[in-house]
């Protein structure tokens, strides 16, 4: 009997997690001033935001999220490159230098293209470990495993072929909500984030399925999630232990990259 063929899927969350990246949430006071919250910053006080929010104490405006939105596509890509790297950047590294299939999984409304050139950016500048020629020649390897000879193939075009593989969900744009079916914006982050992650799995699976007719070998699916925000860390984890009880399929992680030790019961 043949070992099952380990495959590696990843998926992160953005900000605070693989970069610590300059934008800014905005919300207004009673006295309409401007109040900047850093994204870690929101992430850490985002209970007590909210509670001001009810109370009538702060206000979300048109601007809240200048810095998230589509129109700032370009910022976000030229951002990315000088951003601090996070918690999970060296998982990232490792998962495109191996060429592993991965899902970023994020609060921000970006196009998906936006999300995919920032990818592309940092990977054409090998930003802090990332290794353009370790990484063409692990697609290659992938590409061959579905039965694509990208040979031929120019670094760009090996690169555009990878990016298209893997899965990007900017979970608050429009789009992809629909693509979604996720009906209200009012509907929590947290949950949109555990909806993407049901599509990403039904993806991977797909994956496994065509690598096993195309090499014949079974495939044993492994699958990370790291987030720093501990709403979403939470209902991930529950999704995760609650969905292994049926499906022995995928082997789920879930980590928590914010601030602090914290116990999951």
């Amino acid at each position: 009997m043949s070992k099952p063929n380990k495959l590696k899927y990843y998926a992160f969350d953005w900000d605070d997690n693989l970069l610590k990246m300059p934008s800014h949430i905005y919300l207004k006071n009673n006295n309409g001033e401007t109040i900047e919250y850093s994204t870690s910053e929101f992430a850490r006080k985002r209970s007590e935001i909210d509670a001001e929010v009810k109370k009538g104490n702060l206000h979300f405006f048109d601007k809240t999220f200048i810095d998230f939105l589509e129109e700032s596509d370009d910022k976000f890509v030229n951002d990315s490159l000088g951003a601090e790297t996070a918690k999970s950047w060296d998982d990232f590294v490792e998962c495109i230098n191996e060429g592993h299939i991965f899902a970023i999984i994020t609060s921000r409304r970006h196009s998906t293209g936006a999300m995919s050139r920032a990818v592309e950016t940092l990977i054409n500048n090998e930003k802090n470990g990332l290794n353009k020629k370790e990484i063409i020649e692990s697609i290659k390897k992938y590409g061959a495993n579905l039965g694509v000879n990208l040979s031929d193939k120019k670094d760009n075009e090996i690169i555009e072929y990878y990016l298209g593989l893997c899965r990007f969900y900017p979970i608050n744009n429009g789009k992809v909500m629909e693509k979604l079916s996720i009906e209200s914006t009012s509907v929590p982050d947290e949950k949109k984030k555990k909806v993407a992650m049901d599509n990403f799995e039904e993806y991977i699976r797909e994956m496994g399925r065509k690598i096993k007719n195309e090499i014949g070998i079974e495939s044993e699916i492994h699958l990370g999630f790291s987030d720093d925000d501990l709403r979403n860390y939470f209902l991930m984890k529950r999704r995760a232990r609650d969905v292994a009880r049926e499906d022995k399929e995928i082997k789920r992680r879930v980590y928590y990259t914010g601030e602090g030790e914290i116990k999951f019961k």
